[in-house]
């Protein structure tokens, strides 16, 4: 028997090894910071506190979104057992990214965040990934602005405005819709794209 044939096809189509440094410093990153709270980033002071661990999330967003960048020169037909194996590559990688975004929880008195960073990990990813098919060299671009945006411009004295998503925490059912309907948006373009072939 061909052994190639017990490998999934997804890790067949993606080449996840230059991936492999960003997730192990995107995991140090959130055990160090990611149980944080600050409210000053250098001279620039917030109103409120900003939970680190909520903002964490655009790396592992950048991750995913990456990922499927790096498609192969594998000969795959343009079928539905491509688009599953594509599917099966996203969903890994992305229950992958959020363990690792979740390892803070390891660290003793690390507090809350949780629901935030699963919810601010989706919106992300598909942030980058809507994205990436509208300028793909750029893609990052976007993502990061609204975030710095919502940083510094997303509350008054009365709290955060609600189309600052990133800042919110995990118990707005609302901002967690949104940002499942963006990322399942986002994967449905993916499903129906092209291969990218050897464009990795």
């Amino acid at each position: 028997m061909n052994a190639t044939r017990l490998i999934p096809l997804w890790l067949r189509i993606y080449d996840v090894r230059s991936l492999v440094p960003l997730i192990v410093v995107y995991a140090l990153l959130s055990c160090a910071i990611g149980g944080v709270s600050v409210q000053r980033l250098g001279p620039l002071s917030f109103q409120v506190p900003i939970h680190l661990g909520m903002l964490l999330p655009v790396i592992a967003g950048f991750v995913i979104a990456s990922f499927t960048m790096l498609e192969s020169n594998f000969a795959y037909p343009q079928n539905s057992r491509f688009r599953v194996a594509r599917l099966c590559g996203v969903l890994t990688i992305t229950v992958f990214v959020l363990a690792c975004g979740l390892s803070y929880r390891l660290i003793p008195n690390a507090h809350g965040g949780e629901l935030a960073l699963i919810r601010n990990t989706v919106f992300f990813a598909g942030f980058f990934m809507l994205s990436q098919r509208v300028m793909p060299r750029t893609f990052w671009i976007p993502t990061t602005s609204f975030l710095f945006i919502s940083m510094f411009l997303g509350y008054n004295s009365q709290g955060f405005y609600w189309w600052a998503l990133p800042l919110w925490d995990g118990s707005s059912k609302t901002h967690f819709t949104a940002a499942l309907i963006i990322w399942g948006v986002a994967l449905a373009v993916l499903l129906h794209s092209p291969a990218r072939r050897g464009q990795a």
